[in-house]
């Protein structure tokens, strides 16, 4: 019995051995995220001709970055942690998600709203850049 699978829930966590706890409600929020991200991506190769359309994908960038920057933290907190390595995963694919969204909205606007939005959130996206190359730097992966 001391080696076998077990799972146990508890509010925030589900136990799969005596010795690895991994938060549940990560890996719920995961999936959802998940599935929101693969049936947003709708403006991939579009010009945004409404304001409307830009605030959306503004929007969407803003909350990709906050989970981005959640992901990071989570992974810099798992550093001794049996599940380190699934955080610092995450954490790559939410920079890459909110960077890409960036990126897909300066594609989708005209030279002067791209510079406006490069002065409002370039310096956001590099520094995202950077958390994540720190966390990567400090811990080796």
């Amino acid at each position: 019995m001391k080696n076998s699978i077990f799972a146990k829930f508890s509010r925030f966590s589900l136990q799969i051995t005596k010795n690895a706890t991994f938060p549940t409600h990560k890996i719920i929020q995961k999936q959802f995220k998940f599935m929101a991200l693969s049936s947003e991506r709708v403006f991939s190769s579009t010009k945004f001709n409404s304001e409307t359309l830009i605030r959306k994908k503004m929007e969407e960038f803003n909350d990709l970055f906050v989970e981005a920057r959640d992901e990071i933290e989570y992974a810099n907190e798992s550093q001794e942690m049996t599940y380190f390595n699934d955080e610092v995963e995450a954490a790559k694919l939410a920079v890459k998600n909110a960077t890409d969204c960036f990126e897909e909205l300066l594609k989708g606007v005209e030279e002067k709203e791209k510079q406006a939005l490069m002065r409002a959130n370039g310096l956001k996206v590099e520094q995202l850049k950077q958390e994540l190359e720190q966390l990567l730097a400090e811990h080796h992966h």
